[in-house]
């Protein structure tokens, strides 16, 4: 393979490798629904349409009557998240209450029902991410940013590893004393030795 094409073969592992962790972070390949606002999840309920609502601190996930989503995949996979206030069941309780026409006080989190149909609240456990959990994002970012810093410097270099050899000289000393041929080895060319001669001779006594 040619020089050239694995540079574009080495460029597009690194374009799909940015590309899948921007997916990852971004919490995409799931199929859950979307955000919605307090109001709109509020009128929701108030038709009878959300069969279940899990509540973990002040994040709601709904499940609609009509909803796609296997049962037993929920609250893994929801049809809509909210974010909510903690008077939410005290409101729930006293949307309930004027739906069904009767006080307040008689209505419990067990017994909430909207245009005919109960609607049902669980509680999940807080959420304890370990830490080494939340920072392997940011490692995996920081892997690929090395990982193609190298990459640039290799191309740079020619893609033979030498990337941080600037400072060495490919240079070779030469010894003079390991020099054996002399002025009288050369064999032939007598005409060339003559006039050396003559050109040495002149030198050392130019007025001759």
């Amino acid at each position: 393979m040619k020089k050239s094409s694995r540079g574009l073969v080495g460029y597009l592992v690194m374009i799909a490798a940015f590309v899948l962790l921007a997916v990852l972070l971004a919490g995409g390949g799931d199929s859950n629904g979307a955000e919605i606002t307090y109001a709109d999840m509020l009128e929701r309920i108030k038709e009878g349409k959300v069969e279940y609502v899990s509540i973990r601190g002040t994040s709601l996930y709904g499940r609609m009557y009509d909803s796609e989503r296997a049962l037993t995949e929920y609250p893994a996979r929801y049809d809509f998240y909210c974010v909510i206030g903690e008077d939410f069941v005290d409101t729930l309780r006293s949307m309930s209450a004027s739906d069904v026409g009767t006080d307040v006080a008689l209505v419990s989190e067990g017994n909430l029902t909207f245009a005919g149909k109960q609607l049902k609240i669980v509680y999940l456990a807080p959420l304890t991410t370990p830490w080494f959990i939340e920072w392997l994002p940011y490692i995996i970012m920081i892997g690929l940013m090395m990982l193609w810093w190298w990459f640039i410097m290799r191309q740079q270099a020619g893609g033979n590893g030498k990337v941080m050899n600037f400072g060495k000289s490919r240079a070779n000393m030469s010894d003079p004393s390991k020099n054996k041929v002399r002025f009288a080895d050369v064999a032939g060319a007598d005409e060339e030795k003559e006039e050396l001669q003559e050109i040495v001779d002149f030198l050392k006594n130019p007025k001759n």
